[in-house]
């Protein structure tokens, strides 16, 4: 295997202002700050580091500098060193923009000499920029001071800083000895043992970011390792199994999110057919909610004990203790669906709390069908109580459930197809009143009333949709029209009032019907 090499700063990338690297650095002086360095420091502290993770120093006790460079000895005139970097990996901050928000400028022309000659360039691995930002392992100059980690400064927290501090200045170029690798594979092990979530401890880590690629498939095997040792001691979980039918937009699926004990962030959804639905379980993923799906190897999920709904695949254990699955159908349609056969379906039946959503408005809530009886006493009354505070909070949360909109986007509709307005005018008796008139108007209007009652109708057949409604649109009434938005509900009320009125019971003006809240 070849020797790795040393980090250094011959040969980083310089960057300019529109450039978006994982990372960057800059060196500048006090000129290049028109707020002052305290005003840079406290915008650093400022940034939010799930955005941005800054660190910066100052140099002021250096007797030496590179011979012809624009930069004197720091003991002379004092620099300052900033390194920058993304939240997360895939956040790559712009250099210019980065820059104007910590209030530090390179003046065109003045500063080009600056700029150029290390002013702001990429960093290559981080902790070897830090390490020579410390003067530690090898890049103490001749006249040069130590630097201690007391004095970065940083937005990132403490314990946080600490670690790349260490990872800096305890091995070359912030390679981790065999040691901390050691202790580092203890915890992943331990992790898995207890189902914790390993994306989130190893993303804690303060590794760079291609250390990190090169340790997680290793970190990820003692993981796993420590999975299974907890899986060969005892298989068995308290796991609540429930069956949730309820017409749509009930909020039975957003309910459920808020009465599962798991965080957001461990609950897995599933919905919308296809395969692969449980691709992204994981073995810290406390809660499954099936929305309108099936779910197939369902008899394993819904049982109590930890499994998996692939024959393949350690990464998608079930472990969680909540396998939620709203639907409109019932259950036993639900079931069959999911492969269930007819013999299967009692031993189905069996792992599921079943429930329906009673009620109407403000008074829904989540009724119990029947009760799961899997498992010995204790795990039942274990799961009896589960179920009741997941009852409890579903109910608080669908009594506070509106699906309906709060914008009014009616009031950016063209008046010809807004809805609210006319839906309103419908219900009043005025409107009612409107709709005999027109159907008055349009029979002495087709000169057609002595006619026999057959030949009316064939009259009215020979009309289209659209001719009913530009009829009534014309004649002075628009919103009858707007209402009957399809022309088949207007036509029965023409044929209705042939049936039931005489023309002249009606003796007005045609004119437009009242406004609205007129007549209501």
């Amino acid at each position: 295997m070849a020797k790795k090499s040393k980090w250094t700063r011959e040969g980083l990338r310089t960057l300019s202002p529109g450039d978006k690297p994982a990372s960057f650095a800059v060196q500048f002086c006090d000129e290049n700050c028109a707020g002052g360095w305290e005003a840079v420091l406290r915008a650093i502290r400022d940034m939010d580091p799930d955005e941005l993770q800054i660190i910066a120093i100052c140099h002021d006790r250096d007797g030496s500098a590179p011979e012809g460079g624009p930069w004197p000895p720091s003991s002379a005139k004092r620099h300052f060193h900033i390194v920058i970097r993304g939240g997360e990996p895939s956040v790559k901050p712009r250099v210019g923009a980065t820059l104007r928000r910590l209030g530090i400028a390179f003046r065109p022309g003045e500063d080009d000499c600056m700029r150029d000659a290390h002013g702001i360039e990429a960093t290559g691995k981080l902790s070897g920029y830090i390490a020579f930002l410390l003067h530690r392992n090898g890049y103490l100059g001749d006249g040069d001071a130590r630097y201690g980690a007391s004095e970065l400064v940083s937005n990132l927290p403490e314990e946080k800083l600490e670690a790349v501090c260490g990872l800096a200045i305890g091995g070359p170029a912030g390679e981790l000895d065999a040691g901390t690798m050691d202790r580092l594979r203890d915890e992943a092990r331990d992790l898995g043992r207890g189902f914790g979530n390993f994306d989130e401890w190893y993303d804690e880590l303060p590794f760079d970011y291609d250390q990190k690629a090169k340790k997680m498939k290793d970190l990820r095997k003692f993981y796993d390792r420590g999975v299974t040792d907890r899986c060969s001691e005892d298989e068995n979980v308290v796991r609540l199994s429930i069956f949730i039918t309820g017409p749509h937009g009930t909020g039975k699926s957003t309910a459920a999110a808020m009465a599962v004990d798991a965080p957001n962030n461990r609950i897995l959804r599933v919905g919308g057919g296809g395969r692969g639905r449980f691709d992204d379980l994981r073995p810290w993923t406390q809660a499954i909610i099936v929305d309108d799906d099936v779910s197939p190897g369902l008899l394993n999920l819904a049982d109590n004990r930890i499994t998996s709904p692939y024959a393949r695949g350690s990464n998608n254990l079930w472990t969680g203790g909540y396998f939620v699955v709203t639907s409109n159908m019932s259950f036993d349609t639900w079931a069959v669906k999911c492969g269930i056969d007819a013999d299967q379906l009692a031993a189905a039946r069996d792992r599921f709390y079943i429930c329906a959503i009673m009620g109407d408005g403000r008074d829904r809530h989540l009724g119990l069908e029947s009760e799961s009886h899997r498992g010995n006493e204790q795990v039942e009354r274990e799961r009896l109580a589960m179920f009741l505070d997941f009852q409890k909070k579903f109910n608080q949360a669908l009594s506070s459930y509106d699906p309906k909109a709060s914008i009014d986007y009616e009031s950016y509709k063209d008046p010809a197809f807004r809805k609210a307005d006319t839906q309103r005018w419908s219900d009043s008796p005025a409107f009612w009143e409107q709709v005999e008139k027109f159907s008055a108007l349009f029979w002495k209007d087709s000169d057609l009333w002595d006619e026999p009652y057959d030949r009316k109708m064939e009259h009215l057949g020979k009309l289209t949709d659209d001719d009913i409604k530009c009829i009534a649109d014309k004649t002075g009434f628009r919103q009858v029209a707007l209402v009957f938005s399809k022309g088949t509900s207007l036509r029965s009320l023409l044929a209705e009032y042939v049936r039931e009125h005489d023309p002249d019971d009606f003796d007005f003006e045609p004119g437009l019907p009242p406004e609205e809240g007129e007549g209501e």
